[in-house]
């Protein structure tokens, strides 16, 4: 297994790496994860129009991007500006989804402030958000807890995916069909082309059994690249909030390296169809993946108890 990397384009935020395109993306997900379309909520993540660093390959690893500046190398300003709520916020909902806060666990102010280093006021703007997420919740006599998660909510979460990202992939394709050239900029043919690429290389070290965590942030690069080339605020903003859900399910059924490495090959043939300009074949390769992630999702028999659901030695991404 490959040590652990630090996220492409990542800022360490709270003790918690925050990527940069596409990252901290909060959405329109209410209490319990009702759907709230379009609603847009505070986020402390970095302009969509902001260019990912260059890549660099790393060896025996899966292609990731360098890393921006940190407070240590001369990006301080930048790190620092997000307001303590927001720092917060980034920093449990991060937690959440990662499962190291569990379903069920408490969200004391008073642990959560001295753990966090903040007052107590930002904290509860934080903790507002995750209710409003549907990552949180009040619990009679026990506070702001964390909500559960059950392989019940796959398929409702699926259906509304898969509606949501084969149109942002058609649309996406559909935008680069029109266009008059191919410009590197997230979200045109080259970088769908150059992920692509990368997603290839990744499927061997996958099946080869490579600590994940980089090929996670790689499919965070496609969804920043989707965000931003399908060229519709709503849906885009729609499917942030849907992916906060998304992630805590993709990580309730570890060790996989045979389907990381088919999630790897599907996510190839999604960018390589989009960067070609064919909104069918997006959408078809989209559609495709997203059966085969609820698929496996299912045949995994993810725990509804909250003890187990927590346990790392089973979590695995299928995004």
């Amino acid at each position: 297994m490959a040590a652990r990397q630090d996220l492409p384009g990542a800022r360490r935020t709270g003790g918690v790496a925050e990527v940069g395109p596409g990252a901290g993306a909060d959405g329109g997900l209410g209490p319990r994860g009702r759907y709230h379309a379009g609603s847009p909520v505070p986020t402390g993540r970095a302009p969509d129009d902001e260019p990912p660093p260059r890549s660099a390959y790393i060896g025996g690893t899966i292609p990731l991007e360098s890393p921006v500046l940190s407070h240590r190398d001369g990006n301080f300003a930048y790190t620092h500006v997000m307001r303590a709520s927001d720092r917060a916020y980034t920093a449990a909902r991060e937690e959440i989804i990662e499962g190291s806060l569990a379903p069920g666990a408490v969200l004391g102010e008073v642990e959560q402030s001295r753990r966090l280093g903040l007052s107590r006021t930002p904290l509860r703007e934080a903790l507002a958000r995750l209710v409003s997420d549907g990552l949180a919740e009040p619990a009679a006599g026990r506070g702001i807890v964390v909500t559960a998660v059950s392989l019940e909510e796959a398929t409702p979460l699926f259906d509304l995916r898969i509606a949501l990202e084969t149109l942002a992939a058609r649309r996406a394709a559909e935008r680069i069909a029109r266009s008059d050239g191919t410009s590197g900029a997230r979200g045109g043919a080259d970088a769908f082309a150059a992920l692509a690429d990368r997603f290839a290389q990744a499927r061997g070290l996958l099946a080869a059994g490579t600590d994940p965590t980089a090929y996670y942030a790689l499919t965070r690069e496609l969804d920043a690249a989707l965000d931003t080339a399908c060229q519709n605020a709503y849906l885009a903003e729609s499917l942030r909030g849907l992916r906060l859900h998304l992630g805590r399910l993709r990580r309730l059924a570890r060790n996989s390296p045979g389907r990381l490495a088919d999630s790897a090959r599907e996510h190839a043939d999604i960018a390589r169809a989009i960067a070609s300009g064919d909104p069918e074949l997006a959408a078809a390769s989209t559609l495709v993946h997203l059966r085969r992630a609820l698929a496996h999702l299912q045949d995994a028999g993810i725990p509804t108890d909250p003890a187990a659901s927590a346990d790392p030695a089973r979590q695995e991404a299928t995004a």
